[in-house]
């Protein structure tokens, strides 16, 4: 596996273009959290790239991250507000917000045939003296 250090050490030596870490990342460590990690680890590296805070978006909506998405995703519009990709980042914004919103289902125990459903008896209360 490769590790997030030798990323960085790549786009820094210039072996490796940083709009390129996320997809090589994905493709070597199949693991969205190392991405963020590696995005947030390039962008102090380099804060006013904003393709940078693009890609950290991607992963982090991958990873299950809402918050940290939309913050990057923000901060890309931010940087690059009239961006080929504006009109789609504001979209997957949208849907990201929508997520927010909508409230997760919680599941319900259900007895089956092999078990009983049982109710634990509430304690009376004594009666006052």
């Amino acid at each position: 596996m490769i590790k997030v250090d030798i990323l960085l050490l790549m786009v820094e030596k210039k072996l490796l273009l940083p709009r390129n870490v996320w997809l090589f990342a994905l493709l070597r460590l199949k693991d969205s959290a190392g991405v963020v990690t590696a995005y947030n680890d390039l962008i102090t590296l380099q804060p006013s790239n904003a393709m940078n805070y693009l890609y950290l978006g991607l992963a982090a909506a991958d990873a299950g991250q809402t918050h940290g998405a939309l913050l990057a995703f923000g901060r890309f519009l931010q940087l690059s507000p009239n961006s080929q990709y504006a009109a789609q980042v504001k979209q997957r914004m949208a849907q990201l917000e929508a997520q927010l919103k909508t409230p997760t289902p919680v599941p319900t125990p259900v007895a089956t045939s092999t078990t009983k459903a049982t109710a634990t008896p509430v304690p009376s209360p004594s009666p006052s003296k």
